[in-house]
């Protein structure tokens, strides 16, 4: 299902609507789709399932958990191959709605007055954004309120505006972790944290390869040392630690929320060994693969 919103046009405008007023939603449900173009800045959700975008370099495995952001104009494509449908739920931002958030939030109201129309295009950082308590309930509602068929216009145009200004709120507090990075010119900081962010959402979407910090470090453009320096820098551990966290955190939820079986699951999430798997698995949890499935289930 496709909705299409018409975004209000701006005072002393003609009137009339154009592609750059239009957003839309897009809820479908598929067990095999593969696309690729560009269209306007949007945020990408999984509620059931999973599916695998690459943005330039960068490659991100979306599942409920995570929501990703593509900017205006910005070249990707999706990728889903599953057993069993996977919904997505899709909002795409008309650009002049998009400006017109910004502009109204970063400018003084006599700046606004005396120029309502001037041009403040919004970036943000393509990344997987963990649910939160900013944007997420307000994704949820927004999906909700499409059961049942088309929503009225009128609310969920205010809606987007609401999710906008929420994204801004949370491109602020990303702001605050890029200032982690001891690099001296703003514009560098921010230019490795948009390289990190990449290479680390591309561990997150690769769990079940044999990754080398060479393999990760070429994703982020940097020699395998200056990575593996300015990874630990930003997110306080290592790229194979971190790697080696979310393959057991991956091999967790299987176990928990699947019929798998423990081989199956060992090798869905990288390991080389059902011996290592296991092993590895006690260490951080305290007991068995097999052994947390039992508990859970009883």
């Amino acid at each position: 299902m496709v909705i299409s919103i018409p975004t209000r046009p701006l005072a002393g405008s003609s009137g009339s609507y154009s592609a750059d007023d239009l957003s839309f939603l897009l809820h479908e449900k598929s067990r095999s789709y593969h696309w690729a173009g560009a269209q306007s800045l949007s945020i990408k959700w999984m509620p059931s399932g999973e599916a695998t975008y690459r943005v330039g370099r960068g490659r991100f495995r979306v599942d409920s958990s995570v929501y990703l952001l593509v900017n205006n104009q910005q070249p990707y494509s999706i990728e889903i191959e599953a057993p069993a449908p996977v919904e997505s739920f899709c909002v795409f931002f008309a650009p002049s709605m998009a400006e017109d958030v910004l502009r109204s939030l970063r400018l003084t109201h006599d700046r606004l007055l005396d120029d309502p129309c001037c041009r403040t295009e919004p970036v943000f950082f393509e990344r997987l954004y963990p649910q939160d308590t900013a944007v997420s309930p307000l994704l949820f509602s927004l999906k909700d309120e499409c059961r049942g068929g088309p929503p009225e216009p009128g609310r969920v145009e205010e809606h987007l505006h609401q999710l906008l200004e929420a994204l801004v709120c949370v491109h602020q507090g990303v702001q605050r972790e890029v200032e982690l990075l001891a690099a001296v010119r703003a514009a560098t900081r921010q230019e490795l944290y948009r390289r990190l962010c990449h290479a680390r959402d591309y561990l997150d979407a690769c769990l079940e390869e044999p990754l080398t910090l060479a393999d990760a470090a070429s994703v982020a453009l940097l020699s395998p040392h200056h990575f593996l320096r300015l990874f630990k820098e930003l997110y306080g551990t290592t790229p194979h630690q971190y790697l080696l966290q979310r393959r057991l955190e991956r091999a967790r939820h299987l176990l928990l929320e699947t019929d798998r079986t423990v081989t199956e699951i060992s090798v869905a999430v990288g390991f080389c060994s059902l011996g290592h798997f296991s092993s590895t698995f006690r260490q951080r949890y305290g007991t068995s693969p097999a052994q947390l499935r039992r508990e859970a289930r009883f």
